[in-house]
């Protein structure tokens, strides 16, 4: 279970504080909610019922500055994960993004990158599916490292640049 105070992250949702453990009446019945507020979106506000373990299994712990760490040295040995199949590929990559494994969604990230600079050198851009499925990878992962480095999201990728050339070093 978790507390109040704590940080999380909320399916794709991104980091996520958890401002009260609340009973709410639905339909009649009293249920206690977790009461999230996005650390990045304050208009936002999601309640999620604590005896429903589909929707809480999509809560997650935030990494610590270790694991982010790890996680950015591990990046240039990491497989790339292509899959031929756009239909395929599409609901493979959403279902990482849903589950919420960091490594994964690491993957998915360098593999779109390296997509995408492969067809820029041909003159094409990454198909739409692609990019909307990178940016939510990025979306994911880079609020997570902004909030656990206590940095700014549009500085996580140049720190992560910064860190692969210092571990090549």
């Amino acid at each position: 279970m978790f507390k109040v105070n704590e940080y999380v992250i909320y399916s794709t949702n991104g980091v996520c504080k958890i401002e009260a453990i609340s009973k709410r009446e639905v339909c009649g019945e009293a249920q206690n909610y977790y009461v999230l507020n996005p650390v990045f979106d304050e208009k936002c506000k999601f309640f999620v019922p604590v005896d429903n373990n589909r929707l809480t299994s999509k809560m997650h712990k935030v990494l610590s500055s270790k694991e982010v760490y790890e996680l950015i040295k591990s990046i240039p040995s990491e497989e790339n994960i292509w899959i031929e199949n756009e239909n395929d590929r599409k609901e493979k990559y959403k279902q990482i993004l849903e589950n919420g494994d960091r490594e994964k969604i690491m993957r998915i990230i360098k593999t779109l990158q390296v997509r995408r600079k492969e067809r820029v050198k041909n003159n094409k851009k990454l198909r739409l599916v692609d990019e909307k499925l990178l940016g939510d990878a990025e979306k994911f992962l880079y609020e997570e490292f902004a909030y656990v480095l206590n940095i700014n999201c549009d500085q996580v990728l140049p720190f992560i640049t910064q860190q692969i050339k210092i571990e090549k070093e």
